[in-house]
């Protein structure tokens, strides 16, 4: 048995949970989305007709993948709902198990794979984590460093940054509604697929496959090999099979949605990933997923209608919300700054309001905080890597109406940033609250017993 597969179990648990709590109500066939899309589908039967232009609303989206999932359950379950509830849940228990995948791809710690997954599954079966507490009471475990005459910028910075993250431990937003208990949203989830398999199977390519830079030298606080480590990690295999299975995926995930026009841009940051991680990877091998996505964008451009439909439109926004929702991934603590510029406006009457500035001015200090932990515990590139590709995710849906599934595969990402912001935290308010370390005395020169030396 693989080493990392007891690891799986959380994620496993998951996913079993994300089936059992499959929705099964009739009302999941009677949304008005839902009921003209199946009414289409059941006119023409054909799976062909949607590669070939519109998809069954008309709204000029080129989505024959997903549509393809509906024929399915169409043929499979007709009427009956909670196949159609069984298929939604089936998609979000894939996508937690194939998060495992890449974040073992990604970071060769399975331990981290399992947290990451596990968390995103957690978010879909209960909402939350339900994890605030621990961590605002792992704030308040650093302030033990006063007593103990530690480092003032630690403490202080491990206590806002674990109070952050109390509050911040969390989805952007729920995607339980709108992914498993909602038929149409079974587009992001469908995507989401994909989109992983096209991820993990490019970071294996890369990972086995692309010769490693001449390590570092060792030095003494280097952990030592465990028994979850790859013995064959530094060895190149060959792997070209992994690379036409993420090409593949890259071109089914662009059929099944349109988020997915920024998987190569996040491909594109795998490959920068494994260069940080010591790797070589093959640059030449991201044209392979830009020029696919030229390919995508010519034969939408060929098959549906170019100009904007009327559900575009009615979508589309501008103004200061989009760069709220982008900042919400790029920096945490946006909402919070503009919630400080309003109470500042208010001065001098609002300074009588002393706990309404407390809890911003500590989200926002504590956002800014984990860059500076990660920066001392040398695992800066990658915190802002999975921060950046959770925002690169999102990106093209700011400009939308805000539906939750747009932040399903976004969430996916963030999963692994909020991990490693846990761990970077968890490390600072140990070292903040332990004992200072007494210094060694020094060693005499020549040492008592010592050969003597020219």
């Amino acid at each position: 048995m693989k080493r990392w597969l007891p690891w799986l179990l959380a994620p496993a648990l998951m996913a079993v949970l994300t089936l059992i709590s499959f929705p099964r109500g009739a009302g999941l066939l009677q949304d008005t989305d839902t009921r003209v899309l199946l009414s289409v589908i059941r006119e023409e039967p054909n799976p062909w007709r949607w590669f070939t232009g519109d998809w069954p609303l008309g709204n000029h989206f080129y989505r024959p993948i997903s549509t393809a999932v509906f024929q399915i359950d169409n043929a499979l379950y007709g009427e009956q709902a909670w196949g159609y509830g069984l298929t939604n849940a089936a998609l979000a228990a894939a996508c937690i198990l194939l998060l495992f995948w890449v974040v073992r791809e990604l970071t060769s710690k399975p331990w981290m794979a399992a947290a990451a997954s596990g968390l995103f599954g957690l978010w879909q079966v209960a909402g939350g984590s339900g994890l605030g507490p621990l961590f605002l009471a792992a704030a308040f475990a650093a302030l033990v460093g006063f007593f103990r005459r530690g480092s003032i910028w630690l403490i202080l910075a491990a206590f806002t940054s674990a109070f952050w993250l109390s509050f911040a431990f969390g989805p952007m937003t729920s995607v339980r509604y709108q992914v498993v208990d909602w038929l149409p949203g079974r587009t992001a989830s469908v995507m989401a697929v994909f989109c992983l398999i096209s991820i993990a199977s490019y970071a294996r390519f890369e990972r086995i496959g692309a010769p490693r830079r001449a390590p570092r030298p060792a030095t003494a606080t280097d952990l030592p090999p465990t028994k979850t480590t790859d013995p064959n990690e530094a060895q190149a295999r060959p792997a070209w099979g992994w690379l036409g299975v993420s090409v593949a995926a890259l071109l089914l995930a662009l059929g099944s949605y349109e988020q997915a026009v920024m998987l190569p841009a996040i491909l594109l940051g795998t490959a920068i990933w494994m260069a940080i991680e010591r790797r070589r990877p093959r640059w030449w091998t991201q044209a392979l997923f830009w020029g696919a996505l030229v390919g995508y964008l010519a034969l939408r451009t060929a098959l549906v209608p170019s100009e904007v439909s009327g559900y575009q439109a009615q979508q589309l926004r501008d103004g200061p919300g989009v760069l709220l929702d982008i900042s919400a991934y790029l920096f945490p603590a946006a909402l919070q700054v503009s919630s400080l510029r309003i109470m500042a406006e208010g001065l001098p009457d609002t300074l009588l309001l002393l706990d309404q500035w407390l809890q911003p001015i500590g989200f926002v200090l504590g956002s800014l905080a984990i860059w500076g932990l990660a920066w001392r515990q040398k695992r800066f590139w990658q915190l802002l890597g999975a921060m950046l590709m959770s925002g690169v995710a999102f990106l093209p849906m700011a400009w939308l109406q805000v539906f939750g599934h747009y932040h399903y595969w976004p969430n996916a990402m963030r999963a692994l940033y909020m991990v490693l912001a846990a761990q970077i935290v968890v490390q600072a308010v140990i070292s903040a609250a332990s004992p200072r370390a007494i210094q060694a005395p020094a060693r005499p020169r020549p040492a008592s017993g010592s050969l003597p030396h020219p």
